[in-house]
């Protein structure tokens, strides 16, 4: 089947979106989860819930059956995390090689931080330059956000441990048709990237009356961003159909030149609305 008519089969079925606002490893309020259900005549289920939700991450928690309710309907799942889901490489290089104390790092100290490898990913990179200027993203090994996405590999081994199909772009190979083809997919976002761009903004959960823009920043609101932006993946890559009104995301394809297509593949991408500058 084609790019175009794997796009028009997938745009009739109904298709689910968790999105995961992600504590710490010992949070006892600080995880939330917002699900929602597309159908072609709109969304009909939604939920949202916060506590400690995704460690243990149990076989009856509402993130792994919810998964397995869509999977056994031949229905697709979109899931996506507000945590970064890899490290920098160089990171990585420094860290293995720590017990030996043999890496020195190789950075010009005299560039901003967001050049420093050994804290930021490409697709952090590319997050400041194309998407929120005004500010660096986090740093999983800077900042306190080195908590919650440690766990979040964690919960993301555990996803494939039950669905070892589930698909992982760009970590597993990036293309429009692969990606339409997965029945349950795993992506990366970030939910203030996705509070720049206006269209996004505009966009309200289900059926609250408030927009994104007038819903504060708290845990279970981020864990509805997630989901929203799960939904405008979605769309640019065809499983929704076009006239759906969500912005599209980048793409890890569009990251140009400039950035480093193998960091890309080997660190992971964020997936976040192309903006419309405000």
């Amino acid at each position: 089947m084609n790019t175009d008519a794997l796009q028009v089969a997938n745009s009739m079925k109904p298709v689910w979106f968790f999105g995961c606002d992600m504590g710490g490893w010992h949070t006892r309020s600080k995880d939330a989860l917002a699900i929602c259900r597309w159908t072609p005549s709109g969304i009909d289920q939604h939920f949202v819930d916060h506590g400690r939700l995704f460690f243990p991450l149990s076989p009856n928690s509402r993130l792994i059956n919810g998964i397995e309710v869509a999977s056994k309907s031949n229905e697709k799942v979109i899931i996506a995390i507000d945590a970064a889901l890899a490290w920098p490489r160089d990171f990585l290089r420094l860290a293995v090689s720590s017990a030996k104390a043999s890496h020195l790092p190789d950075f010009d100290p005299n560039t901003g931080q967001i050049q420093n490898r050994y804290m930021f990913r490409e697709t952090e990179r590319f997050i400041k330059q194309h998407v929120r200027k005004s500010k660096d993203p986090f740093s999983a090994p800077g900042d306190a956000f080195g908590n919650p996405s440690s766990k979040a590999q964690a919960v993301v081994a555990a996803i494939l441990n039950t669905f070892p199909q589930a698909y992982r772009p760009p970590f597993d190979p990036w293309d429009l048709i692969t990606s339409n083809s997965a029945a349950i997919t795993v992506i990366e976002v970030y939910p203030a990237a996705s509070q720049v761009c206006r269209r996004f903004m505009d966009l309200r959960w289900c059926d609250d009356e408030d927009t994104f823009r007038d819903l504060s920043a708290d845990d279970e609101n981020d864990a509805k961003r997630c989901s929203v932006t799960a939904m405008c993946y979605a769309k640019t890559i065809g499983i929704l159909h076009s006239e759906l009104h969500v912005p599209e995301v980048w793409l890890p394809n569009e990251a140009g030149a400039e950035f480093d297509a193998e960091r890309i593949r080997k660190e992971g991408w964020i997936f976040a609305p192309k903006i419309d500058v405000r």
